[in-house]
């Protein structure tokens, strides 16, 4: 998807970080960039690659960018920090030039705006399992895509912001997907995750308040137009994403 985007000249460099080292942990920078990885270490910053047992392969960073602790709880710093060094809990591998390529994560866990972690309950109820199965074989293209839409119109819906659904949702299907051949361009999959956080707007969400009291229509109102407007702008999109991937795979 990247390399698509860069045939357009629209050059979208990936960065790798977390709030516990304060952002910065490897860049692709102008002129050191690879397409897949996240880049290379940046200057003061020590990335490493675990090889103790319990945390084999996992992202281990220190530096003067990583946090002292957890306010008031001793017990999660203690297990996020080990001999100056912070458990990420995200697996990965460096290449021979240095260029850092995430695998994984050895916590299979997912949170969403509403601080719900709920990846795992997905793995102990069976319920990734049989979705991958179900998204993939003959003819699961069109599924994949309808399942990105309408599980992000259901984010947006439930916790009010478009970009958060995308993300949570876009996270997601990259690990649904993560066996996966899919039989399309992935632009289709970005597509329909795109539209399916257009549907369903209300009170939860920010922008409905901003059209409301700019227009100064009551909230009603806004429901009748602006919420119905961009339900039909999600659909119809989807509809259109799901024929041109069809006609035109790209693939």
């Amino acid at each position: 998807m990247l390399e698509f985007f860069a045939s357009l000249d629209l050059v979208i460099n990936e960065v790798y970080g977390q709030s516990e080292d304060t952002g910065p942990t490897t860049f692709n920078l102008p002129g050191r960039t690879r397409f897949g990885t996240v880049g290379q270490r940046i200057d003061g910053v020590e990335v490493e690659i675990s090889t103790a047992e319990e945390n084999k392969d996992e992202i281990v960073v220190r530096g003067r960018n990583v946090f002292l602790g957890y306010y008031k709880d001793p017990a999660a710093t203690a297990e996020a920090l080990k001999d100056g060094w912070l458990q990420s809990g995200d697996l990965g591998a460096f290449d021979g030039e240095g260029f850092l390529t995430i695998t994984g994560r050895s916590k299979d866990i997912l949170i969403t705006a509403g601080g719900a972690a709920f990846g795992q309950i997905m793995k102990e109820t069976g319920i990734a399992e049989e979705l991958e199965d179900w998204l993939d074989g003959p003819g699961a293209g069109g599924r994949i895509l309808i399942v990105a839409f309408v599980l992000t119109a259901l984010v947006r819906m439930a916790q009010g912001s478009a970009t958060v659904s995308m993300m949570t949702c876009g996270a997601l299907m990259a690990s649904l997907l993560e066996n996966v051949e899919l039989t399309f361009h992935p632009v289709y999959l970005a597509l329909a995750i795109g539209c399916g956080s257009k549907p369903g707007p209300w009170m939860n969400d920010s922008g409905f308040w901003v059209i409301s009291r700019m227009s100064g229509m009551t909230e009603g109102e806004t429901l009748k137009t602006f919420s119905v407007m961009l339900t039909l702008m999600g659909i119809s999109g989807f509809v259109v994403v799901w024929i041109a991937s069809r006609l035109m795979p790209m693939v």
